[in-house]
């Protein structure tokens, strides 16, 4: 069956409103239920704020107001992060047992999904350019304690690894150097993940950037990103269950290509059997009948049936009406 896919964030001014808008538009087709992070409507940008007010570990290079990539907030370490907490496991907490109530009021069985920027991606967003490697192990370390506490409290959660400046770089590399900084970039990935605990069943959320609806990168072809997913699964450590693999497929603003021939590089995917692909394909600019034979040719040539999302979370830049459209044509979709 085909199932619809949440990246996280989702419209609403409280964590109630968000989960009772997935649960009411695509509650039977849900694959996962995302905790919505309703306070961090801008990923790891607003996980900077936040980090901004612990005072005792960071200091403001540059105030931001996220109206860009150009306009986010910047910190600098004032010596030692080995109390640096992300906050991922409180808002969890919180926002968990909401969802649960509201799962059972609807009548349905879904695992919640735990949304986590890599701590390559958090660590480049917080710190001033050029010292983020320098503290990158200590964001390593303090989202891997939120991991544990959280896998601890419930094992069956699934984890949603959000990686898009590893995407992006690659994306951006020269193409003789590609397949070099694609290995570099997914290893970032992977070398975080062996530090969690082992029996995780984790999603991986490579992404194109969408603040305020836009992207940081393009995707003129796909041959990048299904290399990028090829290099992800061989190099899938043991001991971990890859639950999906996201495929983004719009820029922002800017939806997918609707011509079926741009999509013949999805047969060279070397997705393993039993892992979930995710295309993420829906967009309020395109309908619901113009994806149908998309979604149709990525079933042939990936022999499985795809699950459909959007490129990235639904809180970002656009209107509720195309929130409503999303959602929508995602239902359309698995329906049939």
């Amino acid at each position: 069956m085909r199932r619809a896919w949440l990246a996280g964030s989702l419209p609403g001014t409280t964590a109630e409103e968000s989960i009772d808008l997935a649960l009411s538009t695509l509650g039977p087709y849900l694959l996962f239920l995302p905790c919505p992070f309703t306070g961090r409507p801008d990923w790891a940008a607003s996980v900077t704020e936040e980090l901004a007010k612990q005072t005792d570990l960071f200091s403001v290079v540059r105030q931001g107001g996220n109206t860009g990539y150009d306009d986010l907030t910047v910190l600098a370490p004032k010596g030692d992060l080995s109390n640096l907490d992300l906050g991922y496991y409180d808002i969890y907490r919180a926002e968990s047992e909401i969802a649960q109530r509201l799962v059972k009021s609807y009548g349905v069985a879904l695992t919640t999904q735990v949304g986590i920027a890599s701590p390559f991606d958090q660590s480049m967003i917080t710190v001033h350019p050029g010292r983020h490697l320098r503290y990158y192990k200590s964001f390593i370390r303090a989202t891997v304690r939120d991991v544990m506490k959280i896998y601890t409290h419930d094992e069956s959660v699934v984890f949603s690894i959000e990686a898009p400046y590893e995407l992006i770089g690659a994306l951006k590399s020269p193409g003789m150097a590609r397949s070099l900084v694609i290995r570099k970039m997914v290893a970032h990935v992977v070398d975080f993940i062996k530090q969690c605990p082992q029996g995780m069943r984790i999603g991986i959320h490579p992404c194109l950037g969408d603040l305020n609806h836009k992207s940081k990168a393009n995707l003129p072809q796909l041959a990048p990103l299904v290399d990028w997913v090829n290099e992800l699964c061989d190099t899938w450590p043991r001991g971990y269950t890859l639950a999906y693999v996201h495929l983004p497929l719009c820029e922002g603003a800017r939806p997918p290509v609707i011509d079926p021939g741009w999509y013949t590089d999805l047969k060279r995917l070397r997705v393993p059997e039993g892992v979930r692909v995710v295309l993420g394909c829906c967009h309020e600019r395109v309908t619901t009948n113009q994806l149908r034979p998309i979604v149709g040719l990525a079933d042939s040539l990936l022999r499985r049936t795809v699950d459909v999302g959007a490129s990235c979370g639904l809180a970002r830049g656009r209107s509720m009406d195309d929130v409503y459209t999303v959602l929508h044509q995602q239902a359309e979709l698995c329906h049939g």
